[in-house]
């Protein structure tokens, strides 16, 4: 049995003690404040549930430091009286739970309240082509740095007075005292442009302010560039001679490799990642090692989608960092800790780097975590009593299986039924895509469960009512995903869907012509392409890839914009099929393409029908996942977890 000693080390730092070397990152759950950004109960229970899984400081974002800093989106006052109150219990609780809290400054909120920038020019990022996403601010003075010192030591004391244990400072990108330490923004020729210790004269100047005011009563954090991906930006040497100017000043470091800043909502910049992080992991590692090797004398945070104890162990053992940092993968699982503590890590839930739970103001997500931003939801709903059941789960996709899963966890008796030789349905993809490794580990994490729990299933075998009503189950949960949907053209009598790639190994020949745009048609040109296809989507809107999350849509359209043997037409309308090829009508002009291969990629509709008529008579059945409503792994999991509660 694997032993973790280092990533279970207590620390101390200055008065305080992390109990392990686990820390949360910040993500706001905007969503979860209520209609004046304030705290609700529900904001609560999610911070509360970190703090419960484990983690040895949980890190609360979305605060303004400055007046009048609360927004519509979230963004909450930190003097707010209400605030105060609803904060001091949250603090109060993660406590209990034996966890530190740490609360992050919200950047941004100088330029929101105040419209300053370092130059008084218009930012955007680290400077690049200011214009629909900028900041047009006043320059600030010698006088406004002092204020905004001031208020700005003022809000970390309320945040001490609170409890908050640690500050972390996030100081990038585009918030004003980010632009003072990038050359590419601070173009100043006083005593704060320049060199590196004019560049971080006013960062500074606050960092000075709050020590002065909360002494060593708070853990001071420092989140800034380690390095810019672009000349003439931050270099990892520059972010180390800075960091020997706040030796005595700050605890922690957390210094990565900054994205190239976008300009545009849709801008398409390169991310070291599409759906596994490994790239970005080793980026950060680097870095993180670079610093180590410098002999700084405040300790050293590495981040980088971190999620697999083996992998944080040897990280800490190794001397490459002093402290993990993780957001999304305590997002997927909470309990990463209390899994190594139980020696139960294989039984955590991969993050499979979606990008669904991005901050927004809307919605809250998680693919694979159907609690998510719901704890206080679950943890409060009232569910009757339930003996155990006899519960036949129909189909083995992903909602199929998380129901089998859930159903059995609740104490249930769980038949599943695969009617074909395989299960994951249609994750089968992961198998295939070398881009979606992150997906295969989820894939084989949910097959890997249902092994474990000895769930009785059976492949092969196709449930119908007959069946059903023959093994008299008291309730029957029917996950029999959907059907490609197809269309009809003049002249196409020979084609095959994306799914046919993954799934049942159907051969592609030839020059592709994909029908539809969307996430899933352009992850198929992607593979495609990447083996030699000549690749050309068609898609009937405006732009491809447009139902995906705009930080995944910027993560998978960088790589496919590279490929030389890839094209594609937006706004089209797909006429016919002859002599080989596709026809289609684009601004006004009927084009073909060679298409030795049409792929349809255009959606799916349910097998409602089909699953209606697996019903038995007078037995409680609910249907899940794609056959209920076409979606995605996310609705399938869940609609397996609401359903498999309500048993």
């Amino acid at each position: 049995m694997k032993q973790y000693k280092y990533l279970t080390a207590p620390l101390k730092i200055r008065n305080k003690v992390l109990r392990n070397r686990f820390v949360t990152l910040p993500m706001m759950p905007f969503p979860l404040t209520d209609e004046r950004a304030r705290p609700t109960e529900k904001f609560i229970e999610h911070f509360v549930t970190k703090a419960e899984g484990g983690a040895a400081m949980v890190t609360m974002s979305g605060c303004g430091f400055m007046p009048d800093s609360s927004t519509g989106d979230g963004t909450m006052d930190l003097f707010d009286l209400v605030n105060r109150r609803a904060l001091f219990n949250m603090v109060e609780r993660i406590h209990k739970a034996g966890a530190l809290a740490c609360v992050e400054d919200f950047p941004g909120t100088m330029q929101i309240s105040a419209g300053y920038t370092v130059c008084g020019n218009a930012v955007i990022g680290s400077g690049y082509d200011p214009e629909s996403m900028a900041y047009q601010g006043k320059m600030m003075t010698v006088e406004d740095m002092e204020m905004i010192s001031d208020r700005y030591a003022e809000a970390v004391y309320q945040a001490y007075t609170l409890g908050f244990d640690a500050l972390l400072m996030h100081f990038l990108g585009n918030d004003p005292v980010g632009q003072f330490i990038s050359p590419v923004t601070n173009k100043r020729t006083d005593e704060f442009g320049g060199s590196i210790e004019n560049r971080w004269r006013f960062p500074i100047m606050i960092i000075d302010k709050v020590r002065q005011r909360v002494g060593d009563n708070m853990i001071l954090w420092l989140r800034t560039t380690g390095a810019d991906p672009f000349e003439g930006g931050i270099t990892v040497e520059d972010t180390i001679a800075a960091a020997k100017l706040l030796e005595g000043k700050i605890d922690i470091l957390e210094a990565g490799r900054a994205a190239m800043p976008v300009t545009k909502a849709w801008e398409i910049v390169e991310l070291p990642f599409i759906n596994d992080y490994s790239a970005d992991q080793e980026m950060h590692l680097k870095l993180a090692n670079q610093f180590k090797a410098a002999n700084l004398n405040m300790l050293i945070m590495y981040t980088g989608a971190n999620q697999d104890p083996d992998k944080m162990e040897e990280v800490l053992e190794n001397g490459y960092g002093d402290i993990i940092g993780c957001c999304r993968g305590a997002l997927a699982d909470a309990n990463v800790m209390n899994k190594v503590y139980n020696h139960n890590v294989k039984d955590i839930v991969p993050c499979v780097k979606c990008l669904k739970c991005v901050d927004t103001p809307l919605e809250i997500c998680c693919t694979v975590n159907p609690r998510y931003g719901h704890e206080f939801d679950y943890n409060n709903m009232v569910i009757p009593d339930s003996t155990i059941k006899k519960v036949a789960i129909v189909g083995g996709g992903p909602a199929g299986i998380s129901a089998a899963i859930y159903a059995h966890d609740f104490g249930h008796q769980v038949t599943l039924y695969e009617k074909s030789d395989r299960l994951g349905g249609r994750m089968a993809f992961a198998d295939k895509m070398e881009f979606k490794v992150s997906y295969k580990k989820y894939k084989d994490y949910l097959l890997r469960q249902l092994e474990d729990r000895k769930i009785d299933v059976r492949l092969n075998t196709e449930a119908t009512k007959e069946l059903l009503e023959k093994e008299n189950y008291d309730e029957v949960i029917v996950a029999i995903g959907a059907d490609n949907r197809a269309i009809r053209v003049e002249g196409m009598t020979d084609y095959i869907f994306a799914s046919d790639i993954y799934e049942n190994d159907v051969e592609v020949k030839g020059d592709v012509v994909i029908i539809g745009g969307g996430a899933t048609g352009c992850e198929t040109a992607l593979y495609l392409a990447r083996r030699d296809h000549k690749v050309t989507i068609l898609e009937a809107i405006d732009k491809i890839c447009g139902n995906a999350h705009v930080e995944y849509m910027r993560a998978l359209m960088y790589p496919l914009l590279k490929e030389e043997n890839f094209s594609y037409y937006t706004s089209t309308r797909f006429t016919k099929v002859e002599d080989g090829k596709a026809y289609f009508e684009h601004e006004g002009e009927l084009k073909s393409v060679k298409a030795d291969t049409i792929i349809l990629s255009v959606g799916l509709k349910s097998r409602m029908e089909e699953a209606v008529a697996l019903a038995p008579d007078n037995t409680k059945v609910v249907f899940i996942g794609d056959c209920n409503k076409a979606s995605d792994v996310k609705y399938a999991v869940a609609s397996a977890y609401d359903t498999a509660l309500r048993i």
